[in-house]
């Protein structure tokens, strides 16, 4: 065996090639293919081999024998003759079919290794044998983590009984015991078939069929057998045991054999320093293991190895400086270049800026006539920046040649397929529930989802699939031949009701079968059936898709998978996370199949072939390029710090048992890997890291990077660029659409460049997130630059003005609240009245204000009926509480839980009403004074005009009801309707000593605090509910018409009892200011209808008005008008005089 040694990048690759096209030739030109194995440790390696070897022959190859260990592996288990020799040399018959899979062994796939996984950690766990993870070990998280570290123990060739792994804490022990049961149950498997060998395994069936066969089938006289011409292993710096075994086995069947091995001539740690020559033995000292693993074998066997020191090439400038002293240890510093030229070092400021940047630096590469195939992007954790990497390539036009297998339970036709089923898990949770409704994959109607919100919204359903069931049967239509259902105020639309019925059902009669447990492979059949009831389509949802996506082969992988897992785990007899019976629950299913599918790939976006590569370290370190750039070199990146839990040990117990030992051999590792990777390109390097990592923290370059700053004069590196903070992007780093919005929209801004907007507009694909930025800019300009209300701002278009029209013609009877939420807030009036856009709560358990508020005006308007009918003038305690002890919700009771809140709701009312006895005396007290009979109570819901959405009950004869008060008083005024809570009546004695009829108008309120008005907030519409109903009492004739407002009156039923609701100083009755108010509501009404019809909705920019509505305020900022209000005459409306006083201004 011939070690041909040299130092990276110094041309043994090429003299092997050379030797290996000679002996390639040799062989073709007798009749021969196969005679010749070349062995690398990669795919990107495997094909630049082959390319360089065209490139060496000159015209085409025909079976060059360029294999990786896994291509190997996949040969020797395949090849019919190994299995029939090693049949031979056991002294067995030949047994058909030739190959071993199935026969000899079995191969377990990824999901089926999780599967297995599960099974062990299960058993372990109901065993009482885990101590440290025992609280953990039904997570997915802990099966990944077991999953990574078995891979790792099991890559290394370390076994459960090895004494590297019986030291460590309660947490190795437990990680140990699972492997030992793994591998147990691998050799063993409980159906008592061919052991089972996952995907390190099956290498050492390979190696086992190899040595076994081989030398028999090499001499069994049956042609040449396995024999070689020629073996190469190059780009190699370590083997393990397994592929040891087969380069041994391999190397005895072949006339020669070479393996080329990273090292430089002097570096052994014996070796002296000598001036002028590089000295780097901790460097290369890992290598020189690899190179006694090799030779002490060999050497018992009687073998011999042969060491050809290969003389270096490096060209004179920054990249061969940088492989010639690179991690040099002589005494004497290295010699410093005082120009750098090809080596570039950069600061980022996160992981997305170091990304974009690199990306944009390839762009520029390629935009200069670089081959894409000659430019790698590596990184210690390529993980790391794998999603923004190609995010980025792919808005930028970057070909990428890379694998991106996809994990299949992320894909949207499997996630969507499952979602019923995690609904029906979850409880019928609404979100969950809507989200299938509206998934166009499952045929239900357009606005199912839509109706179905309305009608449980109104039941104020949460979380409740029983609940939900009844709310829809309760409220659904009557069907054809069944007595009509009585109406419940303010329900659905029927047309809404039938069709949340009808949607509901459905799916309930589909996840009807969900609710009984099975085996796996019964849950599988559900799924099928699932589909072809609800008619599952994922392409009918029309989402955005990749050419390369096909949601069918999804949905077909993801069947075959969990069915494929069914049948193992039907002939695995030890129970797999399943109940006593055997079966699985729903839920139990979910999570059997989540833990599977996460180990599942479909193929991703396919790579472009020729494209720049995207590879980790390990890979970089064997491709050949022109220029590299190697990301994530900040402090604790790369060099990656030892971790003592790390699954893999070092190669002696003696490093295990040492702390020191084991972070030495893995800096030496990590030296190795960085010089091996900063040593490949050509042309140009590039280092970077970042200057946060991700919690924020400052994070420093690595020591690599400053070993590379020392081979320099220290001012050949300029200070290290950072990235801007400002999300917009330079225009040469311009690489996604978000990025041309945000530049399209800084320039409108700025300058007024169009050139990135008009890009946009060509763009395919891009044209409707231009218009969307053409639209705000619009709107912007709008609001900020045109005087008066636009159509961004409340104005209604001419055409919508007529429709308009149409809901508040001439003579539409006004409500006081109408009026009064037009006069503080214009736009919000416009939303809720105009546009009808609601706010929906989410359903579930809360309060309701509203109805607690009807709740007790009209348990107060019945209880002083039947005190008036009892001769009394108040009601008692006991018969406001028996009122409201018989108040019935406003809709209908679906659930025991609705039944609870709305008796919290009465006890209370009840609480409250036994505060009410003394408010009442309190009123006649307080507001008796200088009245010389009453006030007692007049009317109870003095209603006039139409009826109200606020009215509650229908039971009044409206045509019994006076009409509406029309402001000014004649037949052309603005007509306004409404309910006044209590009307008191009785007489006054004046000053004069002449006594006249007059009365109070008392409003109940529930809320926290009680209002008042200043006829100044009359004047601006503000408050106008009590004013208007003390002038309305009187126009329609609600008092005898001699009778004089007297008192207006918020009673606040909570705890301030009755307040005079007028704040003007001492002046507190209300027939002083009555002029005043009529001539001011007079004015303000028409004005206030004449604005609503005009169909003109302006921002209120007033800071309290903001304030009180901020959920609207979030479509129309009041910061931004209130910039320009006065300036563009948006702000304050012809029919506002002045600003609204209050009391505070007061």
């Amino acid at each position: 065996m011939r070690l041909l040694c040299g130092t990276p990048r110094g041309g043994k690759t090429g003299a092997l090639l050379a030797e290996y096209a000679a002996a390639l030739q040799a062989a073709w030109a007798e009749g021969r293919t196969g005679a010749c194995l070349w062995l690398t440790p990669n795919r990107l390696s495997r094909a630049a081999v082959q390319s360089d070897l065209a490139r060496e022959i000159g015209g085409p190859l025909l079976e060059p024998g360029v294999r990786t260990f896994e291509n190997l592996t996949d040969e020797l288990l395949s090849d019919g003759r190994l299995w029939h020799a090693l049949d031979a040399a056991q002294g067995a018959p030949s047994r058909e079919p030739a190959g071993g899979e199935g026969r000899r062994y079995r191969v377990l796939s990824g999901v089926s290794r999780r599967r297995v996984l599960r099974a062990v950690i299960d058993a372990e766990a109901a065993a009482g044998r885990l101590s440290h993870f025992a609280r953990i070990a039904g997570a997915g998280g802990f099966l990944t983590l077991l999953e990574r570290q078995v891979r790792a123990w099991k890559y290394a060739e370390v076994w459960p009984d090895d004494p590297t792994l019986q030291s460590g804490g309660a947490a190795r022990r437990d990680l140990v015991r699972l492997y030992a049961a793994y591998q147990d149950r691998l050799q063993n498997p409980p159906d008592g078939g061919p052991p089972l060998f996952d995907a390190e395994g099956r290498v050492w069936v390979a190696r086992n069929l190899l040595c076994g066969a081989g030398a028999a089938l090499g001499s069994d006289g049956s042609g040449n057998g396995r024999r070689l011409d020629l073996l190469v292993a190059d780009g190699f710096t370590s083997f393990t045991a397994t592929q040891r075994d087969l380069l041994a086995a391999l190397a005895a069947s072949a006339n020669a054999a070479v393996i080329a091995l990273p090292l430089e001539q002097g570096s052994g740690m014996s070796a002296k320093p000598r001036p002028g020559v590089p000295y780097r033995p901790d460097l290369f000292e890992p290598v020189w293991r690899t190179v006694d693993e090799l030779s002490d074998p060999l050497a018992e066997q009687g073998g011999e190895s042969i060491y050809q020191w290969h003389a270096p090439r490096r060209p004179d400038d920054a990249l061969g400086h940088l492989a010639a002293w690179l991690f040099d240890e002589s005494a004497e510093p290295a010699p410093r270049r005082t120009v750098a030229k090809g080596v570039t070092l950069y600061a980022a400021g996160r992981i997305e800026d170091e990304a974009r940047a690199t990306v944009a630096a390839v762009k520029g590469l390629l935009m200069r006539g670089e081959p894409a195939e000659r430019v790698v992007v590596t990184a210690r954790d390529v993980g790391t920046y794998a999603e923004e990497f190609f995010r980025l390539c792919d808005a930028g036009g970057v070909p990428v040649d890379a694998d991106r297998p996809l994990p299949l339970a992320g894909r949207p036709a499997v996630r969507a397929l499952l979602a019923p089923w995690r609904v029906e898990a979850s409880g019928w949770g609404l979100r969950g529930l809507l989200g299938v409704l509206r998934d166009p994959s499952f045929g239900f109607p357009a606005d199912a989802a839509t109706a179905t919100a309305r009608v449980l919204r109104f039941a104020n359903v949460g979380e409740d699939r029983r609940t939900a069931l009844k709310a829809v049967r309760t409220f659904a239509p009557a069907a054809e031949g069944e007595e009509p259902k009585p109406p419940d105020r303010d329900a659905p639309p029927e047309a809404d009701r039938r069709l949340t019925a009808a949607a509901v059902e459905a799916l309930n009669a589909a996840l009807e079968p969900t609710r009984t447990a099975t085996d796996p492979a019964g849950w599988v059949a559900r799924l099928r059936t699932l589909i072809e009831t609800l008619g599952f389509n994922p392409a009918a949802a029309e989402l955005p898709r990749e050419p390369w996506e096909d949601d069918a082969a999804d949905l077909d992988a993801a069947l075959r998978w969990l069915s494929e897992a069914a049948a193992e785990h039907a002939a695995d007899a030890d129970p797999n996370h399943q109940a006593d019976d055997g079966l699985l629950s729903l839920g139990e299913f979910l999570h059997w199949a989540d833990e599977l599918l996460a180990a599942a790939r479909v193929p991703g976006p396919p790579a472009a072939a020729g494209g720049v590569a995207f590879v980790d370290a390990e890979t970089a370190r064997t491709a050949g390029c022109d220029h590299l750039f190697l990301l994530g070199l900040g402090e604790g990146q790369f060099p990656r710090p030892p971790n003592p839990a790390d699954p893999a040990p070092p190669r002696s117990g003696e490093e295990a048992d040492d702390p020191a030992a084991l972070a030495d051999a893995n800096a030496r590792a990590e030296m190795l890997l960085f010089y091996g990777v900063v040593t490949r390109p050509t042309k140009s390097l590039t280092l970077s890291w970042t200057t946060r990592d991700e919690k924020g923290r400052e994070r420093f370059a690595g020591p690599f990077v400053e070993a590379v700053r020392d081979l320099f004069a220290p001012d050949t590196f300029p200070e290290p660029k950072t990235a801007s903070l400002s999300p917009i992007p330079a225009l040469d780093r311009a690489l996604t659409a978000a990025d041309a919005r945000a530049l399209a929209v800084s320039e409108l801004r700025t300058g007024g460049q169009a050139g990135p907007l008009a890009r946009l507009l060509v763009t395919p694909g891009e044209a409707p997130a231009a218009r969307c930025v053409l639209g705000a800019a619009t709107m912007l300009s709008a609001r900020s630059r045109t005087k008066g209300p636009t159509a961004f701002d409340g104005r209604l278009s001419t055409r919508s003005q007529v429709h308009w029209a149409k809901r508040r013609p001439v003579g539409y009877q006004f409500s006081a609240s109408e009026l009064e939420t037009f006069a503080a807030n214009p736009f919000r009036y416009f939303l809720d009245r105009v546009l009808r856009v609601e706010r929906p709560d989410p359903p579930g358990l809360r309060e309701d204000r509203m109805n607690r508020g009807t709740a007790m005006h009209a348990a107060l308007s019945r209880a002083y009926r039947r005190a008036l009918e009892q001769s009394e003038d108040a009601p008692t305690v006991e018969l406001l509480q028996e009122e409201i002890a018989a108040l019935k919700p406003r809709s209908r009771s679906l659930a025991r839980w609705h039944d609870g809140l709305w008796e919290t709701e009465r006890a209370l009312l009840a609480a409250w009403s036994e505060a009410f006895p003394t408010q009442a005396a309190a009123y006649a007290g307080t507001f008796a004074a200088g009245w010389a009979e009453g006030p007692t109570v007049h009317r109870l819901e003095a209603a006039f005009g139409r009826r109200t959405p606020e009215e509650e009950d229908d039971t009044e004869d409206l045509s019994q009801r006076p009409p509406a008060a029309r402001f000014p008083n004649d037949p052309g005024g603005v007509p306004v309707t409404g309910r006044i809570d209590r009307l008191d009546f009785g007489f006054v004695t004046l000053e004069s000593g002449e006594t006249v009829p007059a009365y109070n108008i008392v409003d109940y309120k529930t809320g926290s605090s009680v209002p008042k008005f200043t006829a100044e907030r009359v004047a601006a519409g503000a408050s106008l509910q009590l004013a208007l109903y003390a002038v309305a009492a009187r126009r329609c004739g609600l008092t005898p018409p001699d009778a004089e407002p007297h008192m207006l009156v918020y009673w606040g039923v909570k705890t301030e009892g009755p307040r005079n609701g007028i704040s003007r100083g001492g002046k507190k009755c209300v027939a002083e200011l009555l002029p005043t108010l009529e001539e001011d509501l007079d004015a303000v009404v028409p004005l206030l209808a004449g604005a609503i019809r005009s169909g003109v909705f302006p921002i209120c920019p007033e800071k309290g008005e903001t304030q009180t509505f901020s959920d609207h305020a979030r479509v129309g900022r009041a910061a931004e008008v209130r910039a320009v209000a006065e300036r563009l005459e948006k702000w304050p409306p012809p029919w506002r005089t002045g600003p609204v006083v209050g009391d505070e201004d007061e």
